[in-house]
């Protein structure tokens, strides 16, 4: 969306007379902006074309609950309209005016944070998943289920064609989708055997990961980006959030993670899980995950699915479970 047409809305729809807008260069599925306004900074994020309206809901009760229960990190609130609404659609676009969260993103998704960090951000991880477990799940599908969806919708796809892909991901797709998706109804099977999946649903981030924590003087300070909140089992959250601190983006041969980091990041949280964290258990479950969330997203044409985004090695660690 373009600045000037943001601009007309804030002042129409918040009463903001906006001094400075700048776009915000982080995230594949959301357009963001940096909003300057009456001496104070907010967010505005303009979500993607197709964004339900249940997604949408889902992440207001949670920032509601959040901000109603705070923690020790900050979290983004939402600024409603003036008419009071929480959210604005707009051309196809759901839009969520919040308050900015002061901090730095100190890490790419790809990188590796330090061993204190680690520390600091699994105990993060769990003040967070405590401060959300007394939301009521209501009526949701679990993630088995939402997989299954997932899978479903690619089954029907009469060509790639549909996918929005780079040329060398769409050679990959016409060769292995098909086995793709047989190995993954293997992989959801072999789930639903596992224990962690007696374990009752919260809610959860859904997206720990270093993009989306914020840090000041070496603190953790906040965490943003509550788009994909999700109902998980809470190891299940747990194990996903140590793959994404401890994943190797650089290598697309496979899937490849640090196993000791791993490991060291589960000893530290300080939650209690029904069982111990294993991270073979869990290695083929979250590549399964990342790899539809990339074919949902070039599906919707959210984004393309390029080679260098995380969705190789996700999908060829699939195609060898």
């Amino acid at each position: 969306m373009q600045p000037n047409a943001l601009r007309q809305i804030l002042k129409v729809e918040y009463g903001l007379q906006v001094s400075e807008i700048s776009p915000i260069e982080r995230g594949y599925t959301n357009q963001s902006f940096l909003i300057s306004a009456g001496g104070e900074s907010f967010v505005l994020r303009c979500g993607w074309v197709g964004k339900t309206l249940a997604q949408a809901q889902r992440e207001e009760r949670a920032l509601d609950w959040l901000a109603r229960h705070p923690m020790k990190i900050a979290v983004p609130a939402l600024v409603p309209t003036a008419s009071g609404e929480p959210h604005l659609r707009v051309d196809g676009h759901t839009l969520h005016l919040q308050t900015l969260v002061p901090g730095e993103v100190l890490y790419s998704w790809k990188a590796q944070c330090s061993e204190t960090h680690l520390g600091a951000l699994m105990r993060t991880l769990h003040d967070l998943q405590r401060a959300l477990s007394p939301l009521a799940i209501g009526a949701t599908l679990g993630p088995l289920a939402c997989f299954e969806t997932q899978l479903a919708e690619l089954e029907v796809l009469e060509s790639t064609d549909r996918i929005c892909a780079t040329a060398p991901i769409r050679e990959l797709l016409d060769r292995e989708l098909s086995e793709f998706l047989l190995r993954a109804r293997g992989i959801i099977a072999r789930a639903k055997m596992h224990v962690h999946f007696g374990e009752s649903l919260q809610w959860c981030h859904g997206d720990f990961q270093l993009e989306n924590l914020l840090f000041s003087s070496e603190q953790v300070v906040g965490i943003v980006d509550f788009d994909t909140i999700r109902a998980l089992p809470l190891s299940m959250d747990t194990a996903f959030a140590l793959f994404n601190l401890t994943r190797d983006g650089e290598w697309e041969d496979g899937f490849r993670w640090d196993r000791a980091r791993w490991r060291r990041g589960a000893e530290l949280y300080e939650g209690q899980l029904s069982s111990a964290l294993v991270d073979l258990e869990w290695s083929e479950l979250f590549c399964l995950d990342q790899a539809l969330l990339h074919l949902g997203a070039g599906r919707r044409s959210i984004w393309r699915v390029d080679q260098g985004i995380g969705f190789v090695g996700a999908f060829r660690r699939v195609l060898a479970a």
